[in-house]
C-alpha cells in the first residue's frame, strides 16, 4: 500500500537541509558564447598568458554525468566571477590581473557589453553567491535524468552549468551512496518528485529533494557505505566502465536497512532485486 509505505518513511524527521546540507543551482552565464570554451579556445587564451589558466575552469553539464562518474568533455568556464561579499572574495579584475583577456571580451561587441545579466564590470558574470563552493568537495547531480538519479562526489574542482547542481555539507561520500541507491530513487519517484517528464524522465528539483526523509546512520553504517563508495570511485578512476554492480548492491542493502524495510518491502521497491531473502535477513554491519 503506497500511503502506508510513505507514512513509514515519513516517520523519519530529517531532511537534507536539517542535516546541514546546502543545495545550489549551476551557473547561468547569460552569454555562453563568451564564457563557455572548448579545449582549443581555452588553450588559445592560456597561450596569451599562462596566468589566465587561474580563471579557466573545467565544467560539467547534466549530460556529462553518470552515477558515480562524469565524462569530462573538455569544456571550460571562463570564470570572471563577480566575487562573494560574504566570503570576502573580490570580483575578478580583468584589467589589472588578466589584461591579455580584455581584447577577447571586447571582441563580443556591444550586445555582450549591454546584456542584462552581468556583474560589476561588463565582463563579470552575474552574482553567484556560491561560486566559492565549486573549489570544495561536493556532490554534483544532473537536473534531468531518465530513470535514476545521477549523483557523483567531486573533489577535482569541477564547475557546472545550469543543467547540473551541487550539494555541499558533511559526510558527502556517505550521502552520494544514499542518493544513488535504489531505495532513494524509488522514494523520490513515487512520493516526492511532483509529476515526471513522461518519456523524457525525471527532474531533480531542489524543493523536491528537500522533501525526502534522510537517515544519517550510525558511525559504522556511515563507514560501511563510505568504504563501498570509495571502492567504486577507485575502480571508476581506473576504468570508467568498470562493473561496480556488487558494490552498489551492498550499498542498496545497507540503505534498505537504514530505512528499516522488510524484505517484502524491498521486493515492492525492486521486484528484480538480485538480493535474496537470506542475504538480506542475515546482513549485518558490525
Amino acid at each position: 500500500n503506497k500511503e502506508k509505505k510513505k507514512n513509514k518513511i515519513e516517520k523519519i524527521k530529517d531532511r537534507l537541509d536539517t542535516l546541514g546540507y546546502e543545495l545550489d543551482y549551476g551557473i547561468l552565464t547569460g552569454a555562453n558564447k563568451t564564457y563557455i570554451l572548448n579545449e582549443e579556445q581555452a588553450n588559445r587564451l592560456i597561450m596569451l598568458d599562462s596566468k589566465n589558466a587561474e580563471i579557466i575552469k573545467p565544467i560539467l553539464r547534466g549530460q556529462d554525468l553518470e552515477r558515480y562518474s562524469p565524462t569530462f568533455n573538455k569544456i571550460y568556464l571562463l570564470c570572471a566571477h563577480n566575487g562573494v561579499k560574504k566570503e570576502n572574495i573580490a570580483p575578478i579584475d580583468i584589467e589589472n590581473n588578466y589584461p591579455s583577456l580584455l581584447p577577447y571580451f571586447e571582441s563580443f561587441g556591444n550586445k555582450f557589453r549591454t546584456r542584462g545579466e552581468q556583474g560589476d564590470k561588463y565582463y563579470n558574470l552575474r552574482n553567484c553567491a556560491y561560486i566559492h563552493k565549486y573549489e570544495k568537495p561536493k556532490i554534483i547531480y544532473a537536473d534531468i535524468v531518465q530513470e535514476q538519479g545521477k549523483f557523483f562526489y567531486d573533489e577535482d574542482g569541477y564547475y557546472t552549468n545550469d543543467t547540473a547542481f551541487l550539494i555541499t555539507g558533511p559526510k558527502l561520500k556517505y550521502m552520494v551512496g544514499l542518493l544513488n541507491s535504489t531505495a532513494f530513487s524509488f522514494f523520490y519517484k513515487q512520493f516526492y518528485c511532483g509529476s515526471s517528464l513522461g518519456k523524457s524522465g525525471l527532474r531533480f528539483k531542489r524543493d523536491f529533494l528537500l522533501r525526502v526523509p534522510i537517515v544519517l546512520g550510525s558511525s559504522s553504517e556511515i563507514e560501511f557505505i563510505e568504504s563501498k563508495v570509495e571502492e567504486i570511485y577507485s575502480m571508476k578512476k581506473v576504468n570508467k566502465t568498470a562493473n561496480t554492480f556488487t558494490l552498489e548492491n551492498e550499498i542498496d542493502i545497507a540503505v534498505y536497512k537504514l530505512y528499516n524495510l522488510t524484505y517484502d518491502e524491498v521486493l515492492i521497491i525492486d521486484p528484480e532485486t538480485p538480493i535474496t531473502r537470506e542475504t538480506y535477513e542475515n546482513f549485518k554491519i558490525d
